[in-house]
């Protein structure tokens, strides 16, 4: 259970279930016409139907996102999250970092008034819009999760110059894992790495990436259980769902491209005998088969995840 769950779950005794459930239809609905935006949400009913589904999921790909810093070793006392709707960013940064102190920008002021009962520990919410913004503080660790996609794209490249200036260690960028959140992702992270940025995660190396303009993209998928209210409000018959996402960490501590390392960018084919992984390593795709009588790589590779580091094994030709 999430930490904030049963705050969410006191905000929704005060609502019927059936205009829940018409307020997140109307927001399926805005978003499938290519409408959606947070400014969409002209409710409480939309804010609190979102909130209840929505936030469980992004919070779930946030926190294993801040794992990566985490097993990175970076130290975090200060965080700014750029968009930061309810707060599920800076959430799964208090799991990892209980006495970070957190700035929360959000240009919409009626979900800061909720994101606020859920009392996310050492924060400070800031109505204001991180397009436009003129303050030179600089932090730890700053984030966009799920926000970037919603500037135009001629705006993009002046927001991110803006928090790399800000940020002392690191700088995260979450996207839905479809294949525009993922060319955002492609975007900044050749953007970055020409000022000099170096990748915590997911990518082990600089070259220029093997997934952009092909027929798939990185993206990678994070389970997520349902509440009775989650699948009540979107009518679910599944105690589950998949929460697809796209995206980087940067940080501006030099680190060596890995060589052996690779990256695994979809779920990996466990067959009777061996297992095929596809992995992004040095800049290139390659599929690795991981044999039975290799005891100990096999019980490995029969344990990885989509989305798992990868230490190079015989490659396919």
């Amino acid at each position: 259970m999430s930490p904030f769950t049963p705050k969410v779950e006191s905000l929704l005794e005060s609502y019927k279930i059936q205009d829940l459930r018409q307020a997140y239809e109307e927001l399926s609905n805005s978003y499938r016409k290519k409408e959606h935006s947070k400014r969409f949400m002209t409710s409480t009913l939309h804010r609190i139907s979102y909130m209840a589904v929505r936030m469980p999921a992004t919070f779930a790909v946030c926190q294993r996102i801040v794992e990566k810093l985490t097993t990175a070793e970076k130290e975090i006392s200060t965080f700014l999250d750029l968009g930061a709707g309810f707060g599920a960013l800076s959430w799964a940064m208090d799991e990892a970092y209980p006495y970070v102190s957190k700035t929360l920008i959000e240009q919409d002021s009626e979900t800061i008034t909720l994101g606020e009962k859920l009392e996310l520990p050492n924060s400070n919410w800031r109505v204001g819009d991180f397009r436009q913004s003129t303050d030179n503080t600089t932090y730890d660790a700053i984030g966009f999760s799920y926000a970037l996609s919603e500037v135009a794209p001629s705006e993009r490249a002046s927001i991110l110059a803006k928090a790399w200036h800000k940020t002392n260690n690191a700088l995260i960028l979450i996207e839905p894992g479809t294949p525009e959140g993922f060319d955002v992702i492609a975007q900044a992270r050749a953007q970055l790495i020409e000022a000099g940025a170096s990748i915590v995660a997911p990518c082990t190396h600089k070259m220029s990436c093997p997934m952009t303009n092909n027929e798939s993209w990185c993206h990678f998928s994070q389970y997520v259980p349902r509440s009775k209210s989650h699948m009540d409000i979107k009518k679910s018959t599944l105690p589950y769902e998949h929460e697809k996402f796209s995206y980087v960490i940067f940080s501006k501590e030099p680190i060596e491209d890995s060589q052996r390392t690779g990256c695994i960018v979809s779920m990996p084919l466990k067959r009777r005998g061996h297992v095929l992984i596809d992995q992004c390593r040095a800049g290139k795709i390659e599929r690795v088969t991981i044999a039975q009588r290799d005891k100990k790589s096999f019980k490995h590779a029969k344990k990885s995840s989509w989305g798992d580091s990868w230490e190079n094994a015989k490659i396919d030709p």
